[in-house]
């Protein structure tokens, strides 16, 4: 048995302790040096640790020979030695790379064992222990590769699903049942901040900086039509904001063809439930202040939350997060995405808008050509 528990009543308790012993049942005498002087016994987890030294004598064994360890290291064999230890590295990290599990700990055991002793072995000789140190620091930076690399998860499909956007025109639809604002305002307000994002693909910010004035139009003589347009661009003028949305570069300004729809959507808001407000902002708080990239994120944060068991599905069958129930849940996305963005609007008009696009004929290299250009809506 490598590993045993030194016991008996006729032993003073300081010499009952756990103990290597080769395969003739002689103790591993580093091993046994280390554990019962260098550490003085008091490591709370030496029976693991020599478990974990018991195995990286054992691989020694495998690349120096039988019962050469102690030797190598008496020696001062460095050469050897780090030899030993890479070759014990690379089986860990291929065993690890197999089982997918980490092992880390018999390595550091391994090394911590190795490189306390070495540094015992070098106190009395000055003129050794530059090099040894400079050896030992060579050594411990193996320790940075034993652990598996950990599989990159595969970024979320950002476009949205058909069942999420028919369940977020409900959930935004300010005559729903299911609808969780509060007031008509409110309810008006987000329902066409929602409709921008995913017709027009604005931004986030984007959408917050336009005016109340933002529809422009204009009559063609030749064929008798009425153009409609929204202008998106800086909004001249004070913004009390603290973090104030901006235009992702210059040529992010641009005009965007908009439906009857949505001028009538965007007309009904601005004459109706608009709050009145100094500010030239379409989009106003509450406070009657311009809405905050914040505000945003939370009303967004609202409606992923009140979709239905079956819509969150189909965005984690997507690779995001578990979406929490409503009011639950951090809003912390390290372990994966959980809520839905204005981005992630973008990312679902831009797919719609290309698909229409080659549906009429256009190859797909043409295709995003016109995503980019005529709609700014490169991701």
């Amino acid at each position: 048995m490598p590993r045993l528990r030194l016991r008996s009543p006729d032993l003073p308790p300081s010499l009952s302790a756990w103990v290597l012993v080769d395969q003739e049942s002689r103790p591993r005498f580093w091993a046994t040096v280390w554990e019962g002087i260098l550490t003085n016994g008091k490591d709370g987890t030496a029976a693991r640790h020599l478990a974990n030294v018991e195995r990286f004598y054992q691989a020694a064994a495998r690349t120096l020979g039988s019962d050469s360890l102690d030797r190598v290291i008496a020696s001062r064999d460095f050469q050897s030695l780090e030899s030993c230890l890479s070759a014990y590295l690379s089986s860990l990290q291929n065993s690890a790379a197999r089982r997918r599990v980490d092992l880390s700990d018999p390595w550091q055991s391994a090394l911590r064992f190795v490189t306390d002793v070495l540094r015992h072995l070098g106190v009395d000789e000055a003129d050794e222990v530059q090099r040894l140190e400079a050896r030992l620091t060579r050594i411990e930076a193996l320790y940075s590769q034993i652990a598996p690399k950990k599989k990159k998860a595969a970024a979320p499909i950002r476009a949205l699903p058909a069942i999420v956007v028919e369940e977020l025109y409900e959930i935004f639809d300010p005559l729903s049942q299911r609808n969780p604002f509060k007031t008509v305002q409110i309810r008006s307000r987000n329902y066409l901040l929602f409709i921008l994002y995913l017709h027009l693909g604005l931004r986030r910010g984007e959408a917050l900086l336009l005016s109340a004035s933002a529809i422009r139009s204009d009559y063609d003589l030749i064929t008798g039509r009425e153009y409609r347009w929204i202008n998106v661009t800086t909004l001249e003028g004070e913004d009390p904001r603290y973090l104030q949305p901006a235009l992702k570069t210059e040529q992010s300004q641009r005009q965007l063809p908009v439906t009857p729809e949505l001028v009538a959507l965007f007309d009904n808001y601005v004459g109706n439930y608009r709050i009145h407000s100094k500010y030239g902002h379409l989009f106003i708080s509450q406070k009657k202040t311009p809405l905050a990239l914040q505000t945003v994120n939370d009303i967004f944060n609202v409606a992923t939350t009140s979709l239905s068991p079956a819509a969150k599905a189909a965005l984690e069958v997507r690779g995001w997060a578990k979406i929490p129930a409503r009011g639950k849940g951090s809003q912390d996305e390290r372990e994966g995405k959980r809520w839905i963005s204005p981005h992630d609007l973008r990312h679902t008009a831009a797919v719609l808008r290309l698909k229409r696009f080659v549906d009429s004929g256009d190859e797909m290299e043409k295709a995003i050509g016109k995503l980019d250009t005529r709609n700014n809506l490169s991701l």
